[in-house]
């Protein structure tokens, strides 16, 4: 990463990359949602830290390859779910409120778990054969 003014986190060429892939314009799932859903993680995983100085609306959709329109809607959202705050003429900000930091920390994982239990079971699949899938996966990853 790199800084300007050392207060607004710009994104490198790398990011960048994998800030589109993770934008699947196919899926059922509302592009602004995804990306509300993208920046959550960034900031549970640290890549957004409280207090950070995120880029502008133009950046961002830039950044995303999505309407300016889309980009607002979804900081709007973040804003409103209090992961977002504005400062009247200097830009939004991550949140510095560690304890709704925490809980998101915590609350991520367990969704990402309850949604793939719900796609296998959706494959079909019954409770015994997602834990078997699962530990098999696990042993190959090396984890």
């Amino acid at each position: 990463m790199y800084y300007i003014n050392r207060t607004i986190k710009l994104f490198n060429a790398e990011r960048r990359r994998s800030i589109i892939d993770k934008i699947n314009f196919d899926t059922g799932t509302p592009i602004f949602q995804q990306i509300v859903d993208n920046i959550l993680s960034d900031i549970a995983g640290g890549v957004l830290k409280p207090g950070d100085k995120i880029e502008s609306v133009r950046v961002l959709a830039a950044d995303y390859k999505v309407n300016p329109n889309t980009m607002q809607k979804s900081l709007e959202k973040l804003t409103d779910m209090g992961f977002l705050y504005t400062e009247r003429t200097s830009g939004r900000f991550v949140t510095k409120d560690a304890s709704k930091i925490q809980a998101l920390k915590e609350n991520l994982p367990a969704k990402l778990t309850r949604d793939y239990i719900k796609q296998m079971r959706d494959f079909s699949m019954v409770d015994d054969e997602i834990l078997e899938y699962v530990q098999k996966h696990l042993k190959e990853s090396g984890n």
